[in-house]
């Protein structure tokens, strides 16, 4: 057989260059798809912790501010001491935040900022004029009684 027979003679015009061209950016953009888009969704996902983070931030700055100005308003001895122990445990968890902020993780960010929700239902409550703790009143004179009773001295006439 005729080896012209075989093989169709190529000729270079503007169609086969054209998909030439366009195979080879498809093979690039793909490339270039498959090493950014991890690249991205890396820095999505850190800058969500970020978010999360500052927002955990904030809320504990706003919280100790308002802790602090209910101080003032606090309308009995118990409830003022109720706020000041809030105050103290936010200022307390201020200073952890401070100081692990960049190594903290996305669960123990969250954790935090569950329990600055409590605060803050915490701080709902207590600015509505409630208190947590209440005073109980205990009328020893009876219970003094009956249990100095078999210590009294019996009178002679008891005796006989």
């Amino acid at each position: 057989m005729d080896k012209a027979l075989q093989s169709a003679p190529f000729k270079r015009d503007y169609v086969t260059s054209l998909a030439v061209i366009l195979l080879i950016l498809a093979i690039v953009g793909e490339l270039i798809l498959i090493l950014w888009l991890p690249v991205q969704l890396r820095s999505e996902y850190l800058w969500d912790e970020e978010v999360a983070r500052q927002k955990m931030v904030m809320l504990e700055d706003d919280l100790r501010g308002k802790f602090e100005n209910l101080e003032g308003k606090s309308i009995s001895a118990r409830q003022k001491d109720e706020v000041k122990l809030a105050i103290k445990q936010l200022d307390d968890l201020a200073r952890y935040i401070r100081k692990y902020r960049v190594q903290m993780s996305r669960s123990q960010i969250m954790d935090i900022y569950d329990v600055l929700q409590d605060y803050a239902a915490c701080h709902k409550f207590l600015s509505e004029k409630n208190q947590y703790s209440h005073e109980e009143t205990i009328e020893a004179g009876p219970v003094l009684k009956r249990l100095f009773k078999p210590l009294e001295p019996v009178s002679e006439s008891e005796q006989q």
